[in-house]
Order: C-alpha cells, then structure tokens, then sequence
C-alpha cells in the first residue's frame, strides 16, 4: 500500500491454509474502503461474471 492507493487481494478457498490475507467473493472487500468517485479508479482482474457484480458495487457509491 502506499498513502495514496490500496491493494486488496482476496481468494475462494485455501486448502493448504497458507494464504494469510482476505477470503471470498471479491465484493466483500468495498467494506473495507471508502471510495470517493472522483478520486478512485478501479483495476480488476478475474473471470467475467465478476466484473458484472463489482460494476454493480462501484455504481453504488
């Protein structure tokens, strides 16, 4: 992280129990941040059913 930006990662599963940051669905993680509109840009990476419910999130804030 740095003082102007964040980075969330999340996974599904963690079957060898050694992922040590945020499990589950990629939306979980907008409570987590605040977002101001004009301020925050969005970089994602992932299947593309998922860009469908993290747009969903972004547009309501």
């Amino acid at each position: 992280d740095r003082p102007d930006m964040k980075c969330l990662l999340t996974v599904d599963t963690d079957a060898e129990g050694i992922w040590k940051a945020h499990f589950g669905v990629v939306t979980k993680l907008f409570d987590y941040v605040e977002l101001d509109p004009a301020t925050t840009y969005a970089a994602l990476c992932g299947p593309p059913i998922m860009y469908k419910f993290v747009l969903k999130e972004l547009l309501k804030r």
